[in-house]
C-alpha cells in the first residue's frame, strides 16, 4: 500500500496480517549546475533468526504465496477493494510496490519459512533508503494466522532493526490500514508511536480505506529514547 502524499490517496495493501507498507514522495529540484552527492547506505540484507529462515521468492513460488494469502484474504479486505489473490502474490515476488522514483535493487522481499521442514509462514518486504537515505522502510510483515501471537513478528522485527543500525540506519518506517486494528496494535506496542502522515479517503463507510504511516528511531541511534509514550504527531 503506497499512499501518495500529493493526492491524498492510498493504492496497494497494508502490511502483515497484521502490519504496514508505505511510500512517500521523496523528490529533489536543483538546478542543472548543481552537483548532486547521494551517499546510499548498505543494503540491510535479509537477517535470520533461530526459528525463521527468509529466503528471496522465486517464481515457482507463486503458487504457496498464494495461498497465504488466500488464508489472509479477511485482513486483505480491511485494507482495501477485493483483488484477485493471486495478482496480490505476483506483486510481492516482482516487486511491483516500490516508492516514486524507488529502485528495485534497493527492495528486498522474502518468503519467511520454517528451518526445519520449510513451511510456509508468511512473507516480507522492505525498501533501503527511504523516505531518507538513513531510513528503511517495511513494506508488508504479513503471518499466516496459525503463526500469529507466537512472537514471530517482534522476532523479525527486532532482527531488521538490528541489522539496520549495524549498517547505518536511524529511522524505521511503515504504514498500516486504519481498521486493521491488530496491525496498530502491534506496531505501537513496538514502539512506533510517530504518526508522520495519513492518507486516504476523508469520510468514513463501506468501501472506504485509510492508512496511517507510523516511525520510529532504532534503538541506539541519537534518536532514539527508551521512554514509551502514546501516539503523536511527528
Amino acid at each position: 500500500m503506497v499512499p501518495d502524499r500529493e493526492e491524498g490517496r492510498a493504492s496497494g495493501r497494508d502490511s502483515t496480517g497484521l502490519r504496514g507498507i508505505d511510500g512517500l514522495r521523496m523528490r529533489r529540484n536543483c538546478a542543472e549546475s548543481d552537483i548532486i552527492s547521494t551517499v546510499m547506505l548498505p543494503l540491510v540484507e535479509l537477517p535470520a533468526t533461530t526459528r525463521i529462515r527468509l529466503i528471496p521468492p522465486r517464481d515457482q513460488d507463486l503458487e504457496r504465496v498464494a495461498l497465504l494469502f488466500g488464508e489472509l484474504e479477511p485482513v486483505l479486505l480491511w485494507l482495501g477493494p477485493r483483488r484477485p489473490i493471486r495478482e496480490i502474490a505476483l506483486e510481492l515476488i516482482e516487486k511491483r510496490e516500490l516508492p516514486p522514483e524507488g529502485n528495485p535493487d534497493r527492495a528486498l522481499t522474502a518468503l519467511i519459512q520454517d528451518p526445519a521442514d520449510s513451511c510456509l509462514l508468511g512473507v516480507l518486504e522492505y525498501y533501503c533508503g527511504y523516505p531518507e537515505e538513513d531510513c528503511l522502510y517495511i513494506g508488508s510483515l504479513f503471518l499466516s494466522p496459525r503463526c500469529q501471537g507466537k512472537g514471530y513478528g517482534s522476532e523479525i522485527e527486532t532482527a531488521i532493526a538490528q541489522a539496520a543500525l549495524e549498517r547505518g540506519y536511524r529511522w524505521i518506517y511503515l504504514a498500516v490500514g486504519i481498521l486493521n486494528w491488530p496491525a496498530l496494535r502491534f506496531w505501537t506496542g513496538r514502539g512506533f508511536t510517530e504518526i508522520t502522515f495519513v492518507s486516504g479517503d476523508e469520510a468514513f463507510g463501506p468501501g472506504k480505506f485509510a492508512v496511517i504511516e507510523l516511525r520510529r528511531p532504532i534503538a541506539g541511534t541519537p534518536d532514539w529514547s527508551p521512554t514509551g509514550g502514546g501516539l503523536r504527531v511527528a
